[in-house]
């Protein structure tokens, strides 16, 4: 996964976290932590594309610019980024039943 998706994904996992939480909707709070879930398996999977740099090449009259991408692979970030997404899952889902059977 590219840098930039990855860091766009992010932070609209935690907007969608942080909205659900202020708006006291549940729906939010569990599409956001599913959404922080799948970027830690995804980190885990292939880790994180960074552009490192540019191959410059010259032929003749024409200029081939080809970026050059390096791969961060941090095994306890990714894990402890599905760990919280799950357990954010988890513990919304419980929090809504325990607020329904305390309102019966």
């Amino acid at each position: 996964m590219i840098l930039e998706l990855f860091t766009i994904l992010f932070f609209i996992a935690l907007i969608m976290v942080a909205l659900g939480q202020y708006l006291d909707a549940d729906i939010l709070k569990i599409f956001g932590f599913f959404l922080w879930f799948m970027l830690g398996m995804a980190m885990i999977s292939s880790g994180i594309d960074y552009k490192a740099g540019d191959n410059i090449t010259e032929v003749g009259s024409t200029t081939v610019v080809t970026p050059n991408y390096g791969n961060y692979d941090n095994w306890m970030i990714s894990v402890f980024m599905a760990i919280v997404g799950a357990m954010g899952m988890t513990l919304t889902v419980v929090d809504r039943k325990t607020n329904s059977i305390r309102d019966d």
